[in-house]
């Protein structure tokens, strides 16, 4: 598993790997028999250590690539999730269970810093090689943005068309601009059909990419039905509609809705955030929220940000928003299941209580 690997990452200490990490976490990895691990997802490796200690070097080391793949399937004897990668170290199996949401939303953030990362070297290659400036080869904005109006308004059959017509380098340098001109537009029921069952080829995490992120000319997000409180509430509609529509499981729209609000970096401490979750807590059961914001808070917490379980002030406002209008028999449900759940300390689950049932 350590092949291709220098020696500086084998004598690490778990103490000497900065964060922030993809991930970390307790699991169990196969490495000839099952063994319990203490696993550290740092940019391209995965480091598993015997356990979590500061001094501990690494047992194992799997190093991550562009043709590294991830699959999971059920392992028989024990009817638990196994992930699988496979790479240039070879390949490691993962025995997931609670976990696997997270190893797959680290997969998922993984393969997007490196498409960032690739897009950036080609770029490079690009002004060194390249005899005229990029400016000639590429129009300006405006002069694609007038190409759109002057065609009116565009179904997604004649949207493939545009596509082709533009030609690969100008789509992957204006895309999310694209279709924010065209899709914003559109009813509901056709950016489903377009976006949903034919673009994303009816693969929900696609289709979350579909609606958020950076063109190869700009390093700003663009959330292609904007970013307001009214256009955040339609996206989720129709994430609703299709997670109804085609009777997908919760497990499929959370992963979803994960993977997606990561990517388009809504933290938090964004008022956005707050929208979704408020959103979200009148569509799932309490179990399913606060399995969905446990992933999250874990999530946030190996990006080094502000630890929700210390009370920052945009996470007592998120708690008193999400129990706006409940009973006092919901509020001290939410405690007891993250008390029962969330290993949070009697201290803090207290100041939990404090905040939402004041005395």
């Amino acid at each position: 598993m350590s092949e291709g690997i220098n020696e500086e990452s084998k004598t690490l200490t778990l103490a000497q790997i900065q964060r922030p990490f993809l991930m970390d976490g307790n699991v169990v990895v196969f490495v000839k028999k099952w063994k319990k691990r203490y696993v550290v997802w740092k940019d391209d490796k995965l480091f598993f250590f015997e356990k979590n200690y500061g001094k501990e070097v690494p047992k194992e080391v799997f190093i991550m690539s562009s043709d590294t793949t991830m699959t999971t399937e059920i392992e028989q004897k024990e009817k638990k999730s196994i992930v699988r990668f496979k790479g240039v170290s070879g390949e490691i199996m993962i025995l997931a269970d609670e976990s696997i949401s997270f190893i797959e939303m680290a997969f998922k953030l993984f393969k997007s810093n490196l498409g960032c990362e690739k897009k950036k070297e080609e770029i490079e290659k690009l002004k060194l090689t390249q005899k005229e400036p990029e400016e000639n080869k590429i129009p300006p904005w405006e002069e694609i943005k007038n190409k759109i109006n002057i065609k009116s308004k565009i179904n997604g059959k004649e949207l493939q068309s545009l596509f082709k017509e533009l030609g690969k380098l100008v789509t992957e340098q204006y895309f999310y601009s694209i279709i924010k001109e065209i899709i914003y537009q559109w009813n509901d029921d056709q950016i489903i059909e377009f976006g949903y069952q034919q673009f994303c080829e009816e693969d929900l995490e696609d289709f979350g990419s579909l609606f958020g992120g950076r063109d190869n000319s700009s390093t700003e997000i663009q959330f292609v039905l904007g970013t307001n409180e009214e256009n955040i509430l339609r996206l989720l509609e129709i994430y609703m509609k299709i997670y109804k529509q085609f009777k997908l499981e919760w497990s499929e729209l959370t992963k979803c809705l994960l993977i997606s609000m990561a990517c388009w970096e809504l933290f938090s401490n964004t008022e956005l955030f707050n929208v979704i979750i408020v959103y979200l807590s009148k569509q799932f059961d309490i179990y399913q929220l606060l399995t969905f914001l446990h992933l999250y808070c874990e999530f946030e917490s190996d990006l080094k940000l502000p630890l929700w379980s210390s009370f920052p002030s945009h996470i007592e406002l998120l708690f008193k928003s999400i129990c706006s209008s409940w009973t006092l028999e919901q509020k001290n449900l939410l405690i007891s299941i993250i008390d029962d759940t969330w290993e949070w300390t009697k201290q803090q689950i207290d100041t939990l209580k404090s905040l939402l049932i004041p005395s």
